[in-house]
């Protein structure tokens, strides 16, 4: 798993945003893919058609190891609604339903 952070070699400005929403520079780092739930939520009713067979859908916001104040949104999966908490341990799973577009799944895992 790869995150970019935006790095800038100026002092912040005030903004309402990002304090480094405008630099150019990126770095790439490699995680781990292991991180906690920090935030979920569980979604019963279809949202979109065809969604139905994916139900229950269970998105979380999931703190990354090593990514700092980072956090990235995905689906838990493969986990019983009732074991999943917040700061529950989870780790990145490939899921690639179209070829090309990986979407970011969590499954649980032993700390």
């Amino acid at each position: 798993m790869a995150l970019s952070q935006a790095r800038s070699d100026r002092a912040p400005e005030r903004t309402t945003g990002s304090r480094t929403a405008q630099s150019q520079s990126i770095d790439w780092r490699t995680l781990s893919g292991r991180g906690t739930v920090y935030s979920c939520t569980l979604v019963e009713p279809a949202i979109l058609p065809g969604m139905e067979a994916h139900l229950p859908h269970l998105p979380a916001v999931v703190e990354l190891e090593g990514a700092g104040s980072a956090r990235l949104i995905g689906n838990v999966v493969d986990v019983e609604v009732a074991a999943i908490t917040v700061g529950m341990a989870v780790a990145a799973v490939r899921d690639e339903h179209v070829k090309g577009v990986a979407l970011p799944r969590f499954v649980a895992r032993v700390p």
